[in-house]
């Protein structure tokens, strides 16, 4: 039987961007101080929407599927209503294991950087690791690792990151002095954010030539890299179109080697 061509397309349904408001609402409802959330949903709708419609397209409803930093459980959820099984590990902070004890998600609290994922080898289909590299401060060895270990042979890990070689990345760098793409404030925020929650902004951000090396020097075969996103500047997401690597962000696909 031909197998089916992995569907990575960037137009959205409105079916997939109404299940993610539907379970944002649900996310908000259950949360003590809402406003934060509702406004990074907001800000990111569309990417974690992306991210829900490549799983549903592209991963069998029989897959195991690990979200590492799944907080605040967005796409989490929505696959969860889709009946997927999903489990998730997060950092281990009471905000995070009571938001999701609420919305009835397995979570396990676990140090990435530091600590074993507590699940035996070879135990998922897929992984989800989106938003997450760009935090990473300590030991990407060690995290890439341990994903690849819980990693079935053949399973996929999803990895997206922003592009610090997009429009908005270049403009930064050149003209503000910044080597940022999605962030502000510069070193001291970023680091600032480890000391009052207790992680990491972002360390720093990545060209995807950077990941892709480093996924395969760990471990990965790279599938694809997906540029992805858009900006509200009109002349910027012209220049987009015809130049996709200057979008604010991108996925790695990859495949453990066996």
């Amino acid at each position: 039987m031909k197998k089916e061509e992995p569907k990575y397309g960037l137009t959205l349904s409105i079916e997939a961007v109404a299940m993610m408001e539907e379970e944002a609402g649900r996310i908000a409802a259950a949360m003590d101080v809402p406003g934060w959330v509702q406004n990074y949903f907001a800000s990111h709708k569309d990417r974690l929407a992306l991210d829900f419609e490549w799983c549903r397209r592209n991963i069998p409803r029989q897959a195991r599927i690990l979200e590492i930093g799944a907080y605040p459980f967005f796409v989490t959820r929505a696959l969860m209503s889709e009946g997927y099984d999903v489990q998730t590990v997060d950092h281990p902070a009471p905000q995070v294991t009571d938001l999701a004890r609420r919305l009835s998600v397995v979570s396990a609290g676990c140090d990435i950087e530091r600590e074993r994922l507590p699940f035996p080898d070879n135990s998922f289909d897929e992984v989800l690791f989106n938003e997450v590299f760009e935090h990473l401060r300590i030991d990407l060895l060690f995290t890439m690792d341990e994903l690849r270990r819980v990693l079935k042979p053949g399973g996929r890990l999803w990895l997206s990151t922003p592009n610090v070689r997009s429009a908005r990345g270049m403009v930064n760098f050149l003209f503000n002095k910044e080597v940022w793409s999605r962030v502000g404030g510069g070193v001291f925020a970023q680091w600032n954010h480890l000391r009052t929650q207790g992680w990491m902004g972002h360390l720093r951000e990545y060209t995807s030539k950077e990941v892709a090396d480093f996924l395969l020097a760990t471990g990965f075969s790279v599938d694809r890299v997906v540029y992805r996103g858009g900006w509200t500047n009109p002349a910027a997401n012209a220049l987009s179109s015809l130049l996709p690597d200057l979008r604010p962000y991108f996925s790695c696909i990859a495949t453990k080697i066996a």
